[in-house]
């Protein structure tokens, strides 16, 4: 639910450009998830991302391209186009580890993905 509000909370801003909601949203986020992992696992991130080495390192920078790609999708398109695409993104993780990590997919899962495709590319036909 909360998800659903970002297209509207974003779109509200009328005065900042992308570069500035990021870097209010990533600070915030960012003390917040150093103080969560903190008090959760005992030890600082910074020890556990170099722990982990270049997969954190690159999942890190994947979240960041995320985001930033999703702040500027729903600035420059409509909020339906963005959302929708983001809804999706369960549905292209599920193809994503099937292909490349060789994971099963349910029959329910596939229908699920043909439906949204088809709601995507009916909906970009309007």
């Amino acid at each position: 639910m909360l998800w659903s509000t970002v297209g509207l909370g974003i779109r509200l801003i009328e005065d900042a450009v992308v570069w500035q909601i990021l870097l209010y949203r990533s600070i915030s986020m960012s003390l917040f998830l150093y103080v969560l992992i903190r008090v959760r696992s005992g030890e600082s991130p910074f020890v556990q991302i170099r722990r982990n080495g270049a997969p954190a390192i690159i999942a890190g920078l994947s979240l960041v391209a995320a985001y930033s790609g999703g702040i500027y999708a729903i600035q420059n398109t409509s909020v339906a186009n963005a959302m929708l695409l983001f809804a999706t993104a369960p549905f292209m993780a599920a193809v994503l580890g099937w292909f490349v990590l060789q994971e099963p997919v349910r029959a329910a899962t596939w229908i699920a993905i043909a439906v949204a495709i088809g709601g995507i590319r009916d909906h970009g036909r309007r």
